[in-house]
């Protein structure tokens, strides 16, 4: 008697504790919807506030089209005739160059700033 007793008893216990497991497995389950749901909302809260950006290459384009300003000839004013000259003849792709306006950093046969004064470099 007193080992059938105790064999319901853990039985009802295990029984208790399965349906313990199971409530868990729910409450996990719904938590992970609450997450993903906040998550976005999150990311809606983010694309709202975020400021937008303006390209560099946006901007050109806004230069050249709308404004009218002729790209072809602020290259040239840029790198002129006898800098690019002097950079072939040196034989180097990277260095600091000077026109008569401004000087110009060449890494690798790209100009990569432009420079007016000491405090640009």
């Amino acid at each position: 008697m007193r080992t059938t007793k105790f064999s319901n008893s853990l039985k009802s216990l295990q029984t208790a504790r399965d349906c313990k497991d199971q409530e868990i497995r729910e409450i996990k389950a719904k938590l992970a919807l609450a997450e993903k749901a906040k998550e976005e909302i999150e990311m809606q809260i983010r694309k709202l506030t975020e400021e937008i950006v303006i390209s560099e290459h946006a901007i050109l384009r806004y230069l050249e089209r709308v404004k009218g300003v002729d790209i072809e000839e602020i290259k040239k004013e840029i790198l002129p005739e006898e800098t690019a000259v002097l950079v072939r003849k040196m034989g180097q792709a990277e260095g600091t160059y000077n026109t008569c306006t401004h000087k110009l950093r060449v890494k690798e046969n790209v100009v990569i700033t432009v420079m007016t004064d000491k405090n640009d470099y």
